[in-house]
């Protein structure tokens, strides 16, 4: 351009302005001179004047029958001629337009090489008859202008869409391409049948690409994974190197750098985000400045060869140039201060230095009352990138940090294949060694709450003779006075019940000093039927007692005395006995009053029995029943219950699941999913109906996020086992699919993944990198350039060497 053009430009752009088409752009071109720019889309192909005031309309190409191929995906204006357009369509057909036709159509050449749309069409910049095009069915095509047909076509039968293609304007040669898949190829257009280098660039589709107007080697990339790379490019054999790297908030479609600035970029997002920012690359996060003036996506971006003024087009329908001076500032309402939390409860504080920043700026703006008015300079406001001086400090915990209690509890619970209460006593063991007082005490209280297992709380089972079984069988063992007492004690059954009772008599009490004395051999001489049950050994240390069963006819004659003395006539009579002999009260508590005895008429008691049921629950008594005569003598029917019949504390488990369901949610809410999520899944069914799925969803995402943080994946992969919900199951069958290519013809395995079948042949892939032998055992590769080997050879090669083994020029990483 020349310097007059030049001095146009500058003058015409004199403000930012815009004009509304009549469908949305999908792509814009300027001219050699930027004075006209063409917008293409599926409705709207127009060409327009850029003048002071606004846009003039100069042509609208959309004459004539319209068809698919006004269906415009992008467009290139020729570089040095004007009369000269290209355009890509949706129907894969490539076009170039001839301005110097007359009046009506003026459709030149139409290429249909292309099966599928056409993502980009682009001029050698040196070569007026070079015409490149990218499309989605995964090749490119170069068409020469001179003989109006296709003479090349690289990368046929790639898999991966071709997203953009430009010739490089430092190298004639060389030929840049960004692919669906991410990477990032160089071509000879010369040659076709071997590519330079296929370097993966991006992790997801890359959209565009950008050579640098002055720095030959740099070259810019953008992707769905929202950063734009600078990369840097040394030429034939050598592999791409990241200069820079920006972080956009959302994917970003294209890029162009910004003319007469070597650190600035445009960029604009193609979801979410409706605004174009310029980036210094030097700051990562921040743009250097915003443009708000689009309401939708952004399609292009377009410099006028002056770095205070672009164009843009939108699918709002507008075309806008913009004026820099009028741009957001983001640095100049960004807060300097930053605090962040590590994973490991560390504490990050960044701030900037005042009186450095304040420093700074005198120097720079010479803002200083030693100098005159008229030898201060302000810089223009368009360029001013004021530069922070940060601090930054790091808090680290000395105390048990929360990340080390998480781990170790992860990695100790157990979740199943166990019993429900060894899980909760294990588990809460597990949180007693970690100090987590409260968790060990949930885990017990789980345990009370739906145990099951009442092997350890249920009395011994007795026999009809009062006796153990264990004892029963051996009737060499002696059973001292205070074990009897404690051990056999009767229920109240007894006294309804009699003739269920066994054979008993009362034993003696062992003094200090003296050998032990029977109370009924002294005081009681006329219950002759129980002491024919009882032998007594003497020796020399004292008298010992031994039971023996009784035979058929005593148990007769005990039967017949039983009932001639009725209900209470025995065995109320021997309990008193045998509370004066002890000298033990009958109450736990001194009496405040006298109280009289009035024990239940027979009558009342009978209508108490429950024929239905041998069981009758203690709840039911009257209190003046619940005696020491209910405690004294044993029962076979009132010991040995059922626990599902024994009393009411079974229903514990009912009674508290919404306290432990709200228990649950409170450990969650709090923060501590883990023992939320541990519990839920001991607890199993017990309470999985009693909270919400959505909430069980919440909980698990939540806790594997953790694990997965921690990268505890073993740990993880089991709670998603184990969860029994239906969007967390599929978590562990997703994304499992493996795609292995050949390390020798870089082709995709079909059939097998050890045999590459490609171009006729078969050969046997991916041997060693390194010592070149075919791998058996465990093999690990590089998912960018498809090289491996043996597991330790591996290793061993990148604790010293950073690129990859077979000389690819791919920078490897092992993790």
């Amino acid at each position: 351009m020349s310097r007059g053009t030049q001095e146009r430009v500058r003058s015409n752009a004199s403000k930012t302005m815009g004009i509304k088409l009549d469908g949305g752009i999908n792509a814009i071109s300027l001219n050699k001179d930027a004075t006209q720019v063409v917008a293409a889309g599926r409705q709207v192909f127009k060409i327009f004047h850029i003048e002071e005031m606004g846009f003039r309309e100069r042509i609208d190409l959309r004459v004539g029958r319209m068809n698919l191929n006004y269906s415009c995906n992008d467009v290139a204006w020729h570089p040095s001629k004007d009369e000269l357009i290209a355009t890509g369509a949706t129907n894969g057909a490539v076009i170039t337009w001839d301005l110097n036709k007359p009046q009506g159509n003026k459709m030149d050449q139409v290429f249909s090489d292309h099966k599928r749309t056409v993502h980009k069409v682009s001029f050698h910049p040196k070569e007026w008859y070079m015409l490149f095009s990218g499309s989605n069915d995964g090749s490119m095509k170069f068409f020469d202008l001179r003989s109006n047909k296709c003479e090349t076509t690289y990368g046929n039968g790639q898999s991966e869409c071709i997203r953009d293609v430009q010739c490089s304007p430092h190298q004639y040669f060389i030929l840049a391409a960004t692919l669906d898949n991410g990477h990032i190829q160089f071509w000879d257009y010369r040659v076709p049948d071997k590519v330079l280098l296929d370097f993966p660039g991006h992790n997801g589709p890359a959209f565009n690409l950008d050579w640098h107007p002055e720095e030959s080697k740099w070259i810019a990339t953008c992707g769905r994974d929202k950063i734009i790379k600078i990369w840097r490019w040394e030429g034939h054999g050598n592999v791409l190197e990241p200069e820079y790297t920006i972080y956009a908030i959302a994917s970003v479609n294209h890029i162009k750098w910004r003319p007469e600035k070597k650190y600035h970029i445009a960029s604009c997002s193609g979801v979410v985000d409706h605004t174009i920012c310029v980036w210094d690359v030097r700051r990562s996060y921040m743009p250097f400045a915003v443009f708000e003036e689009h309401k939708d996506i952004v399609t292009g971006i377009a410099w006028r060869q002056d770095p205070h003024v672009f164009l843009s087009g939108s699918k709002d329908s507008m075309l806008f140039q913009h004026k820099f001076k009028d741009a957001k500032r983001p640095a100049e309402s960004a807060n300097p201060v930053g605090v962040s939390m590590s994973i490991y409860d560390d504490v990050c504080h960044a701030f900037n230095k005042s009186s450095a920043r304040t420093s700074m700026q005198s120097q720079q703006n010479y803002a200083s009352t030693n100098f005159p008015m008229r030898f201060r300079r302000t810089p223009e406001v368009s360029e001013q990138y004021e530069r922070y001086e940060s601090s930054l400090l790091v808090h680290e915990q000395k105390e048990v940090k929360f990340s080390e209690s998480f781990i170790k509890s992860a990695k100790r619970y157990i979740l199943t294949g166990k019993p429900f209460p060894e899980l909760c006593e294990h588990n809460a063991q597990v949180a007693m060694d970690l100090g987590r007082h409260q968790i060990a005490q949930t885990w017990r209280m789980l345990r009370l709450f739906y145990c099951t297992d009442t092997a350890s709380a249920t009395p011994p089972v007795y026999t009809n003779k009062g006796i153990p079984p264990t004892e029963a069988n051996d009737s060499d063992k002696d059973i001292s006075a205070p074990q009897f007492a404690l051990n056999h004690l009767p229920s109240h059954h007894d006294f309804l019940n009699p003739t269920a009772s066994s054979a008993i008599d009362s034993t003696g009490v062992t003094d200090d000093n003296e050998s032990i004395v029977s109370d009924s051999e002294h005081d009681h001489p006329s219950y002759g039927a129980p002491m024919r049950g009882k032998r007594r050994h003497r020796s020399h240390d004292g008298a010992v007692d031994f039971y023996f069963p009784l035979g058929e006819g005593e148990e007769e004659e005990e039967e017949e005395e039983e009932e001639e003395g009725g209900v209470f006539g025995r065995y109320g009579d021997e309990m008193q006995e045998w509370n004066d002999y002890a000298g033990l009260p009958t109450e736990a508590f001194g009496q405040r009053h006298e109280i009289q005895d009035r024990p239940p008429s027979p009558d009342r008691l009978q209508d108490r029995i429950r024929p239905e049921s041998p069981v009758v629950p203690l709840l039911d008594l009257e209190p003046t029943a619940m005696t020491m005569n209910s405690q004294l003598f044993p029962s076979a029917r009132s010991l040995n219950q059922t626990p599902s019949k024994q009393l009411p504390e079974l229903q514990l488990s009912i009674k508290f699941t919404p306290i432990v369901v709200n228990m649950l949610s409170d450990y969650a809410e709090q923060g501590d999913v883990q023992m939320a999520v541990s519990a839920f899944i001991v607890l199993d069914s017990k309470i999985r109906n009693e909270i919400s799925s959505e909430i069980q969803e919440q909980w698990f995402m939540s806790y594997i996020d953790l694990l997965s943080r921690f990268k505890l994946w073993c740990v993880s992969n089991q709670v998603i086992k184990l969860s029994k919900h239906p969007a967390i199951e599929i978590l562990n069958q997703q994304s499992t699919t493996i795609y292995t290519k050949c390390n020798r013809c870089n082709q995709t395995l079909e059939k097998l993944s050890w045999v590459c079948c490609q171009k006729n042949r078969q050969s046997f892939t991916n041997p060693c990198s390194i010592c070149h032998l075919p791998v058996k055992g465990l093999y690990a590769w590089c998912q960018g350039c498809s090289h491996g080997g043996h597991l330790e050879h591996i290793r061993e090669w990148l604790k010293t060497n950073q690129y990859c083994p077979t000389g690819c020029g791919h920078q490897c990483e092992y993790t």
